[in-house]
């Protein structure tokens, strides 16, 4: 994947056209964590409510990523409602999917993009590479 031309790749919008799937349950941190957390919320501080939120997000077990985002973004704001962390749980189910061979770095990192820099307009190439070799990385 050495020559893998990421700027291109942003540029012809291969995200929009493919409609990279993740799953949900990998996304949302998955069965190791979700199962005993669904089993008893309460040794996770976690309200009721957000177990019903997560259940609604993962009965749909694969899902476009830009349907995810957005899903997730109201699942964070509107039930977990706490500064920060958001992005950790991204990052970190993108890597699951890269190291499970569901994703390539490739989209791990547009989907990290898009998550960051929905409008495409506060990253420059610089940082999106970055991006991308932290994800070649894992």
């Amino acid at each position: 994947m050495d020559n893998f031309n990421l700027r291109k790749y942003l540029a012809e919008g291969k995200l929009l056209k493919e409609e990279i799937m993740v799953d949900t349950t990998v996304m949302m941190g998955g069965d190791e964590y979700l199962k005993p957390m669904f089993a008893a919320p309460e040794k996770y501080g976690i309200e009721q409510e957000e177990v019903e939120a997560i259940k609604n997000i993962i009965a749909t077990p694969k899902m476009p990523a830009s349907k995810f985002l957005e899903v997730f973004g109201d699942y964070w704001v509107n039930i977990v409602q706490e500064p920060g962390g958001d992005a950790g749980q991204i990052e970190q189910g993108l890597e699951d999917h890269v190291k499970g061979g569901m994703l390539s770095p490739e989209e791990a990192a547009q989907i990290m993009i898009m998550y960051w820099d929905p409008d495409g307009t506060d990253y420059g190439d610089e940082e999106k590479e970055d991006i991308l070799k932290d994800f070649q990385n894992l």
